[in-house]
């Protein structure tokens, strides 16, 4: 909303500017003007109409079945890990990922596919949140599960893309403590659950790796 607000506040100042840095106080001057403005506000409805679009195919894209899923196939396999701290359990489900190819593949399609998702949202000016806005719980706890292996696979295999989803992630822990979200839960499918702490979230803010550290807060 603020967003659109400060967009039509800008509008607003570039119609004005316009019309007093040129002479439009003859009919003809007016007309022109008029017909100008009125072509700059299809192009805004067309760009508008466009990004709505984009969020639709996003909002499909990202909640679909399939997708869902293997990532409760993903949960319930961390779950089952174990573990004193979100540190240990993390370093458990790095190591079972490197011992299941199957698990590894399931795991690398959700964390490539957000990390598309936020790829797409870059040059978006009005829903450049939208995957944290409406996901910040999922982004948040496939963070909390998978963050040392992606440090890992970054330290084999470096790509500019993993910027993309630390980036969904900050965004994603900015939503939560806007929302005053303070515990976020990982459910396996028997009602197994990890808690990601209000500590743990605080450390995320600080630093993203930051609880994954020897010492860091547990939950």
């Amino acid at each position: 909303m603020r967003t659109r607000i400060l967009l039509i506040g800008a509008l607003s100042a570039a119609i004005a500017a316009w019309l007093i840095y040129y002479d439009w106080t003859t009919w003809q001057a007016l007309r022109e003007n008029l017909t100008l403005l009125a072509e700059f506000g299809i192009v805004v409805v067309i760009y508008y109409e466009v990004e709505e679009n984009r969020a639709t195919a996003f909002l499909d894209s990202v909640s679909a079945e399939d997708s869902y899923s293997a990532r409760a196939e993903v949960y319930e396999s961390y779950v089952a890990c174990g573990g004193d701290s979100l540190a240990e359990r993390a370093e458990r489900f790095r190591r079972a990922l490197w011992a299941s190819h199957p698990l590894r593949k399931q795991c690398d399609s959700q964390w490539v596919h957000f990390t598309r998702l936020q790829y797409g949202l870059r040059r978006s000016f009005l829903h450049r949140n939208l995957l944290a806005d409406w996901y910040p719980h999922v982004i948040v706890s496939m963070w909390a599960m998978i963050g040392p292996y992606v440090r890992e696979r970054q330290e084999l295999r470096p790509s500019p893309a993993t910027m993309f989803f630390e980036d969904a992630v900050r965004r994603s822990l900015t939503r939560l403590e806007k929302d005053g979200v303070r515990q976020v839960g990982i459910f396996g499918k028997e009602g197994q659950k990890v808690m990601i702490s209000e500590g743990e979230l605080a450390t995320f803010r600080r630093d993203l790796y930051g609880p994954f550290a020897i010492g860091a807060p547990s939950a």
